[in-house]
């Protein structure tokens, strides 16, 4: 199943991003954006793994 939050809630619940956002407020933006894509494509990776069939996977 997909994410149910997105990460910037994930994320946002540990102190040491929020300390980022405090210290950097546009880096973290961009970090941010940066991981959300990164999750983002990875989910899509593990999609298409799922989706495809046995003998295709074997073949790897």
């Amino acid at each position: 199943r997909p994410p149910s939050i997105p990460l910037e809630k994930y994320i946002y619940n540990e102190t040491r991003y929020t300390m980022l956002v405090h210290s950097d407020p546009e880096a973290a933006r961009h970090l941010l954006e940066l991981a959300q894509q990164d999750v983002n494509e990875r989910w899509r990776l593990y999609e298409n793994w799922a989706a495809m069939p046995v003998a295709e996977i074997e073949k790897r």
